[in-house]
């Protein structure tokens, strides 16, 4: 059994947010994909703990998306957490209206990228 490494999942978490917004709900694929033992609840518990750590810290936020027509809504981190805390939250879409996504912040993102070197 391989054991879950938060590091690891912290990182592919912020990568995702990064590329595109990131539906809560493939947080927990993402964790099940990796993790096969878990599964339900557990892979829940894990991507809620990893991404609530990441919105507490600034490093993401919480929006909603409309996905026929592209735009966001973010929510306050308060609400965030809230939303975070609820189970039904992490459920994939029946719609692609209102659909709950994270966005990795700029400040998420500064680990990706090195800075230009100084030309001579």
């Amino acid at each position: 059994m391989k054991k879950f490494d938060r590091a690891a999942a912290r990182q592919e978490f912020l990568w995702a947010g990064y590329e595109d917004w990131t539906g809560l709900w493939e947080a927990v694929w993402w964790i099940q994909t990796e993790y096969p033992e878990m599964t339900g609840a557990p892979a829940r518990e894990a991507a809620r703990g990893v991404l609530s750590e990441l919105l507490n810290e600034g490093l993401v936020y919480v929006c909603l998306l409309d996905e026929d027509t592209g735009r966001e809504k973010p929510i306050p981190a308060e609400k965030a957490r809230r939303i975070l805390a609820r189970d039904e939250s992490w459920n994939a879409p029946d719609s692609v209206k209102g659909q709950l996504r994270y966005v990795t912040t700029e400040a998420g993102a500064k680990p990706f990228f090195k800075p230009a070197e100084a030309q001579s």
